[in-house]
């Protein structure tokens, strides 16, 4: 039977193997070269079917808190759930942790959406020679990926929040 301790310890360790930092949703970044936008072929859907830098591997993607291709999110929400069930955190704590870890996942999931669609109006942009009009998108994108390390820095510090809980509860 697992003592307090053990448990503690354990919920510790997953949320240590955890980690928030930011990718900048790199996997979106369409690859444009030499000759122009990479392409696979034929479009799908009246989409151009565009070569992307594409996903970190899925060791990376599964301890990163910030990834928008991840369930670590959900492993964190256990951790908090977990830590209020065994005393380290209180329910109030844990209620509004879950509420910003819902409203941050949804945010990320937004964030992800809306760089992808931006992605391919710039890169369509820059084949069609319209230099006005990509440097709009690009300064879209770089709010973007300045939203998404905004909600990173949230998960970082959730994040230590949660350790120093665990660490202290644990003495």
């Amino acid at each position: 039977m697992n003592t307090p301790s053990d448990i503690l310890t354990a919920l510790r360790e997953e949320l240590a193997s955890l980690r928030a930092t930011s990718c900048r949703l790199v996997h979106e970044r369409v690859v444009i070269d030499a000759h122009g936008i990479r392409r696979r072929g034929e479009e799908a859907e009246n989409v151009p079917d565009i070569v992307r830098v594409g996903l970190c591997s899925k060791a990376v993607r599964e301890g990163q808190l910030s990834c928008a291709h991840t369930r670590a999110r959900s492993r964190l929400g256990r951790v908090i759930a977990e830590s209020e069930r065994e005393g380290a955190l209180s329910a109030q704590e844990a209620v509004q942790l879950q509420a910003d870890l819902a409203r941050i996942d949804l945010a990320i999931h937004a964030t992800d959406w809306e760089k992808n669609q931006a992605e391919v109006r710039y890169a369509l942009l820059i084949e069609q020679g319209e230099l006005a009009g990509s440097r709009k998108e690009q300064n879209l994108l770089d709010a973007l990926v300045a939203r998404h390390e905004e909600l990173n820095a949230e998960l970082g510090a959730m994040h230590r929040l949660l350790l120093e809980r665990l660490d202290h509860s644990a003495r």
